[in-house]
């Protein structure tokens, strides 16, 4: 994508930060730096008066879920899931990064044992940390169908 010169031109006074800073210190932030000025992050965005968009929450869901998908397809197994089971291994991804400690869960989907595979979701402090969420996901992975 072409950058025009007003946007050439605001990068140059405002720099690119691609993580969360504070804009009256210029520091990344961190949980125990104390901020004194607005949550910004890009090219100058305000988060803490202007946030986001839904379509820039949408664009950013799209992106994050393709890294998901990418992480995902590291596991032999993805594959061969159906679209609710992959959607199950999608949002775990998703939500807490990785699937590796999840070693008996990964274990129970490379034998096809969905049943196995839930009762591992569920046995987890990821599932008490999530709550409903961890129920439903299991749902899934145990019949292989979307939620109603």
């Amino acid at each position: 994508m072409a950058v025009t010169s007003v946007e050439r031109l605001v990068l140059k006074h405002e720099g690119l930060r691609l993580t969360p800073y504070d804009d009256a210190t210029g520091k990344h932030l961190s949980a125990s730096a104390p901020l004194r000025g607005k949550v910004t992050i890009g090219v100058g965005r305000n988060l803490t008066d202007v946030g986001i968009s839904h379509q820039e929450a949408m664009a950013l869901l799209k992106a994050d879920l393709q890294q998901a998908e990418n992480k995902a397809h590291r596991y032999k197994f993805f594959d061969g899931l159906s679209k609710p089971r992959q959607a199950v291994v999608l949002s775990m991804i998703f939500n807490i990064g990785s699937i590796g400690s999840f070693v008996k869960f990964r274990a129970a989907l490379n034998v096809k044992d969905y049943h196995l595979a839930a009762e591992e979701m569920l046995d987890s402090v990821w599932s008490r940390q999530v709550g409903r969420r961890a129920q439903e996901l299991a749902d899934m992975m145990r019949t292989g169908k979307w939620p109603t």
